[in-house]
């Protein structure tokens, strides 16, 4: 039969404590942006422009039309996408809310960064490297991902 020495509680005795290892200062996380996050940011940013264009549909431009309806000094909301599908999806949705017709304009993928009739595009993320190539006027192109 083996008998078991029972621990104690506590630390032993005549075993210094050892202090404790300084941390190195811990750097802020910044954390993924969210659709809200980012059309409050665009909205304390960009507020004073009265017209929007938006080039490409994804959920931070839909979050930021929807945003923007709720304003009624935005008075004209452009948008263009290279996906047809994804326009005629986003036209069928904003054209049956109110005054839609005289805040909101579909207009071809063709010219529409060349031709803007706003000083900034907001651009969807998966979009930015065809709106880079076509920006020869130098118009500043927003992500409201990296916002």
């Amino acid at each position: 039969m083996v008998v078991r020495k029972q621990k104690q509680r506590g630390r032993p005795r005549n075993i210094p404590i050892q202090p404790p290892i300084a941390e190195a200062p811990r750097r802020k996380l910044k954390l993924k942006s969210t659709p809200k996050d980012a059309c409050e940011l665009y909205s304390r940013v960009f507020g004073n422009l009265n017209e929007c264009a938006i080039f490409g549909i994804d959920i931070f431009t839909k979050a930021l039309i929807d945003h923007l309806w709720k304003n009624p000094n935005i008075k004209f909301i452009s948008c263009s996408d290279p996906s047809q599908d994804k326009l005629a999806n986003i036209n069928r949705e904003i054209s049956q809310r109110s005054f839609s017709m005289y805040r909101w304009e579909i207009q071809a993928n063709s010219g529409f960064i060349e031709n803007c009739i706003s000083p900034v595009i907001v651009v969807a993320k998966e979009n930015l490297a065809e709106a880079q190539k076509r920006n020869i006027n130098g118009i500043q192109l927003v992500v409201l991902d990296d916002l």
